[in-house]
C-alpha cells in the first residue's frame, strides 16, 4: 500500500527521530533563502565597491569661480490672510443649529397663533413666541460677539506668524552669508598654501571614498608639500569567487581567474 505524502503541518522525523512539524522546516527554509540574499548582496557590494576604484580619476579644480559668493535667493513670506476666514466660517458653524433651531420655533409658535381656535390659550403660543424672539436675538448677538472675537484672534496669529517667518527667513540669510564667507575664506587659505586647510581639504576628499576595507593613511609635510601615504591591505581582500543569485533563490559561487584577482588587485593599488 502506497504512503500518501504527508499534509501542512503534519510531521516527519528528524534527525534524532523526533517528530518535526512541516512549519519549523518552512521557516528554516524562509529564513536560509534571507541569508543566501543577504550574502549575494554583499559580495555584489564589494564588487561594485572594486570596480569603482578601478574607475577613479582626478581632474584639476578651478578654485578662482568659487572665491565668488553664491547670492541669498530669499523666498517670500508666506500669506497667513487665509486664517482669518477660517475662524469666521468656523465660528458661524457653531451658531448655524442653534439660531436655525430658535427660527423654525419661532415660525412654528406663530402659526400655531394664527391658526388657533380658541382664544383662551393664545397666551400660551403668544409667550412662547416672545420667549423665542428673545433667545433668537440674544443668540445672534452672541454669534456676533463670537465672531469679533474670533476674527482678532486669527488676525493676531496672522501677525505672530508673518513675524515668525520673518525672523526665520533672516536667520536662513544670516547663516547663508556665514556659511559662504567661510567656504571663501578657506577657499582662498587653499589658494595660499594654508597647510591646515590643506589638510582639511584631503580629510574631506577622502572621507568620501567609500571603501569596501578599512585603509590606513599617512598625510606628511615636505617642504610645504604634502605627501600621503596609503597603506594597503593585503591581497586577501580581493574575493576569490562571484557569486549570482538563482531563481530558487540559492547563491551560485564561481571561482575566479587568478589573472582577474591579480588585475583587481592592481587596480586597487
Amino acid at each position: 500500500m502506497a504512503n500518501k505524502p504527508p499534509g501542512y503541518g503534519s510531521r516527519r522525523p528528524n534527525r534524532d527521530g523526533d517528530p518535526t512539524p512541516l512549519s519549523e522546516n518552512n521557516f528554516r527554509y524562509v529564513d536560509q533563502i534571507e541569508r543566501w540574499r543577504q550574502e549575494y548582496e554583499r559580495y555584489t557590494a564589494v564588487e561594485e565597491n572594486l570596480t569603482a576604484l578601478s574607475k577613479l580619476s582626478y581632474d584639476p579644480v578651478d578654485y578662482a569661480p568659487l572665491l565668488v559668493q553664491v547670492p541669498w535667493k530669499e523666498r517670500q513670506v508666506p500669506d497667513f490672510s487665509f486664517l482669518v476666514e477660517e475662524a469666521r466660517v468656523t465660528t458661524e458653524s457653531k451658531f448655524f443649529i442653534p439660531i436655525m433651531t430658535k427660527l423654525a420655533g419661532l415660525v412654528l409658535s406663530i402659526i400655531i397663533l394664527v391658526l388657533s381656535s380658541n382664544t383662551t390659550f393664545l397666551w400660551v403660543p403668544g409667550a412662547f413666541s416672545v420667549v423665542l424672539m428673545l433667545c433668537l436675538f440674544w443668540e445672534i448677538q452672541q454669534r456676533q460677539n463670537a465672531i469679533e472675537s474670533a476674527l482678532q484672534d486669527a488676525q493676531k496669529q496672522v501677525e505672530i506668524r508673518t513675524e515668525q517667518e520673518r525672523q526665520l527667513i533672516e536667520n536662513e540669510k544670516k547663516q547663508h552669508e556665514s556659511a559662504e564667507t567661510e567656504r571663501v575664506a578657506l577657499v582662498e587659505k587653499l589658494i595660499a598654501g594654508d597647510i591646515a586647510a590643506v589638510f582639511l581639504r584631503i580629510d574631506n576628499v577622502l572621507s568620501r571614498i567609500g571603501l569596501p576595507f578599512p585603509v590606513d593613511v599617512h598625510i606628511d609635510i615636505f617642504e610645504n608639500v604634502p605627501l600621503i601615504q596609503i597603506l594597503l591591505p593585503p591581497k586577501t581582500v580581493i574575493p576569490l569567487q562571484t557569486c549570482s543569485l538563482l531563481p530558487s533563490g540559492r547563491v551560485k559561487h564561481t571561482d575566479k581567474e587568478t589573472r582577474t584577482v591579480n588585475k583587481q588587485y592592481i587596480e586597487l593599488c
